[in-house]
């Protein structure tokens, strides 16, 4: 699950970096776009969090919000396709993608459901 979280918070970090690139260029009245903008980003990093915690506790509720977040990167990527050399845009598909695709393997989502033995070592 560690590497889970690295690869969701790399892409987070990615997405705050483009988002603060783009409210760079808007000029001097970025604070009308820039303040609401953070405000939403911080409340859905919240959520983030608590999705990331509830899929390590066992609990399927924390895929919802880590797929929608990887569902945004992807459009997000989109977006940006005239203003970010192409490459860009398709390390953060690829990421979103691998990311998405983790969250809702098989063994992964028996780990947030439950379905799993009680102990590490595998029955004799």
């Amino acid at each position: 699950m560690g590497t889970g979280l690295e690869i969701v918070l790399l892409g987070a970090g990615a997405f705050a970096g483009v988002v603060t690139a783009v409210i760079s260029d808007i000029g001097p009245r970025a604070y009308l776009i820039g303040i609401p903008l953070a405000l939403a980003l911080a409340s859905f990093a919240v959520l983030l969090g608590a999705g990331i915690r509830a899929l390590r506790a066992g609990r399927r509720w924390g895929r919802g919000p880590l797929v929608t977040w990887q569902i945004l990167q992807i459009a997000t990527a989109y977006a940006l396709l005239p203003d970010i050399p192409a490459a860009v845009a398709g390390v953060g598909v690829v990421l979103a993608v691998v990311t998405a695709a983790g969250v809702l393997w098989p063994s992964s989502r028996a780990y947030a459901s439950g379905v799993r033995s009680d102990s590490a070592v595998p029955p004799e």
